[in-house]
């Protein structure tokens, strides 16, 4: 009986792997994080990484503690164990697939590395990988075996033949600089000459969350700094950095990506608990992917912590922005309200003027059988005024209006009760103890969707535009308080409501609906031309 074995196709295995590393950032990433784990002990860890895009080359230059011919050979090892683990030293290498990195996006790998005054150098080609047909191993073209040389100890990677259509130099460098935070102050990453450096974005504040239950039995004791930035951040510095021992797995912000104020939140943890992990389900892979594998119950408890802490914090932004934005929109509405009330105070104060300059002509009585001639007066003033404006009197025509409302005067007769009940705090405008002597006042509000889109306010001479009207609410949604279109609607309820109350509540009762309806008409046509300079 013929025993069975589990064999690997060598050549197969290395190309896939490779798979995994489609971006020329990424893979630049791996050799360098490489370079900075195998420094040489007592010296500051130095890395060069030159980019010709003609020539479509990378080449990655270290002053590492290098690799002596029989390091090579474990290097060119796949899935073999790491040797740093296996003395204790926990590194970012765990699987041994790092060397499979340039086949990724190139033809081409040459290794050149001095060590203890010998050089080797190798060189491995796709296409050498792509002629092997069964499980053999894969030839390593030896150009070097251990030659001295005069150098110091350091290693040198050159990728060639590259397949993409151009590299990205930007992106590697922002790649490296945000890989680089938690890294030493003393190593250096240089992309051709700009010189690598973490940006730390700028802090606004910071918390602190330490893991209790029912996290703590699956993760441990730790803690989660959670930083909240003063600007928004670019995707790439959103989220928290997840590290174990150092080695960073993750950058993520548990599933709140797209929630409001989410774009300032980053920070870090370190959870020891990943590495040390040795059940089924393991927390990551060996592709460097940057993702944690969620079925793991370790980072499911991982992201339940990160998830609901940075869930407080983003709670407290969203409530502390809303306040400002209220503030502000506040402020900007008020400013309008003042605009509308200057014009219709104007329009209103005209009127005023010529029907006391009538009464003084007729002898002016307000009281028994005057009461005729005031409300005659007071109208002849109205339309002197309209035909002040208009040379020619238009014809008349019916109008349509949405609301009933009166406007105040010293000299009001009102007929009927107003809606004159208030609910809520005025959204803007000057309010009752600081309106004009004489004057009116507009104020927007939120009084609810079912009420009308404008109420007059008599006791307090107030025009209120309901910014909770289905139709003035949407104006609003649209494009804000500083909006075109909601400004309009807002002068166009307020023109509405004066026109109103001025032909209505002002004098008695028209002794025909034509008449008051003359009278609205050319009333919000007169304040329409007035408000036109708003536009200006």
């Amino acid at each position: 009986m013929s025993e069975l074995a589990v064999t690997s196709h060598v050549a197969r295995d290395l190309l896939q792997s490779a798979e995994v590393f489609k971006t020329d950032k990424k893979v630049v990433w791996e050799y360098v994080a490489n370079s900075l784990q195998y420094s040489q002990p007592g010296r500051s860890p130095r890395v060069r990484v030159q980019i010709d895009d003609r020539a479509k080359r990378i080449q990655i230059m270290d002053n590492g503690r290098g690799m002596s011919f029989a390091d090579l050979q474990h290097f060119f090892t796949m899935h073999g164990e790491n040797r740093e683990r296996r003395e204790g030293r926990i590194g970012r290498g765990m699987f041994g697939t790092g060397k499979s990195a340039a086949f990724g996006i190139a033809e081409r790998l040459r290794v050149t590395s001095v060590r203890e005054g010998e050089r080797s150098v190798v060189a491995l080609s796709r296409r050498d990988i792509e002629r092997i047909r069964d499980g053999s191993p894969v030839p390593i073209r030896v150009v070097e075996r251990s030659t001295l040389a005069d150098e110091p100890n350091g290693t040198i990677i050159e990728i060639e033949g590259i397949h993409l259509k151009k590299l990205d130099r930007a992106g590697i460098v922002a790649h490296i600089e945000r890989h680089l935070a938690r890294y030493p102050r003393d190593v250096e990453v240089f992309v051709d000459h700009h010189e690598c450096r973490y940006k730390e974005p700028e802090e606004a504040e910071r918390h602190e969350f330490e893991a209790g239950a029912p996290f703590r039995d699956l993760i441990g004791g730790v803690v989660l700094i959670v930083r909240v930035a003063k600007g928004p951040l670019d995707r790439d510095q959103r989220g928290v950095q997840v590290f174990s021992y150092g080695n960073w797995h993750a950058t993520t912000l548990a599933g709140l990506d797209d929630k409001k104020m989410a774009e300032y939140l980053f920070g870090e943890v370190e959870v020891p608990a990943i590495e040390d992990y040795r059940g089924p389900l393991r927390p990551y892979d060996n592709t460097r992917s940057g993702e944690l594998n969620l079925e793991n119950p370790v980072v499911q408890a991982l992201y339940g912590f990160i998830g609901a802490s940075l869930e407080r914090v983003r709670l407290q932004l969203v409530e502390r922005e809303r306040s400002v934005q209220q503030e502000e929109e506040a402020k900007r509405l008020a400013k309008e309200a003042r605009k509308i009330a200057e014009i219709l105070s104007r329009d209103f104060a005209e009127i005023q003027a010529r029907f006391e300059r009538s009464k003084g002509i007729a002898g002016g009585s307000s009281t028994g059988a005057h009461s005729g001639r005031r409300r005659m007066l007071w109208r002849l003033a109205a339309r002197s005024l309209r035909f002040n404006c208009y040379p020619h009197r238009p014809r008349r025509s019916q109008v349509r209006l949405e609301t009933e409302v009166t406007l105040p005067a010293s000299r009001r007769r009102l007929q009927t009760p107003l809606k004159a009940r208030v609910r809520g705090r005025p959204a803007g405008g000057e309010g009752p103890t600081r309106r004009r002597s004489g004057g009116l006042s507009v104020e927007f509000k939120h009084a609810g969707s079912a009420e009308h889109r404008g109420v007059f306010i008599p006791d307090r001479r107030t025009i209120l535009v309901n910014l909770d009207h289905p139709q003035v609410a949407a104006a609003l949604a649209q494009g804000g308080v500083d909006d075109p279109g909601f400004i309009r609607l807002s002068w166009e309820v307020a023109a509405a409501e004066y026109a109103l109350a001025l032909s209505q509540e002002l004098v008695e009762p028209y002794t025909s609906p034509d008449e008051a309806v003359f009278e609205v008409r050319y009333t919000i046509d007169r304040v329409a031309r007035r408000l036109a300079l708003l536009y200006l």
